[in-house]
């Protein structure tokens, strides 16, 4: 199983995974963690290591982090070892639901370029699309 780290600076993380799970039912393989604004580093890194080590992850780790860019996914940026443990900034619900069903299934190596490119393509703007839309 490939273990799925949530990291936000508050609980959107924790409650965006309480969503996925009030949708699937039981979810396996996923952890949170809030990385605060303020923190330490070594603070961080510790938070996020008790994170990485709770999940039974023997195909490797998927870190999810908000943003790009921040104090908190520099953190995150340290844990990356190629083809072991991967980052992906950016996370929408989408992606959540969708990898709860395959990361029990999919290597990590071929995981991490679908669910990029699952979550992009699961961003629209609904006003642009043009299939009819039925009310009631």
């Amino acid at each position: 199983m490939v273990g799925i780290v949530l990291v936000s600076e508050n609980k959107e993380g924790a409650e965006m995974l309480k969503t996925a799970r009030r949708l699937l039912g039981r979810i396996e393989g996923f952890a949170t963690v809030m990385l605060k604004p303020g923190s330490s580093n070594a603070r961080m890194r510790k938070a996020l290591q008790r994170a990485i080590n709770k999940i039974n992850a023997d195909h490797g780790i998927l870190i999810l982090y908000d943003i790009f860019g921040s104090t908190q996914c520099n953190t995150c940026r340290r844990f990356l070892k190629r083809g072991a443990v991967e980052l992906i900034t950016g996370f929408n619900m989408a992606m959540l639901v969708k990898l709860a069903t395959i990361n029990k299934t999919m290597p990590l190596k071929k995981l991490v370029p679908f669910i990029e490119k699952y979550g992009r393509e699961h961003i629209a703007v609904v006003s642009s699309k043009r299939r009819p839309i039925i009310v009631g």
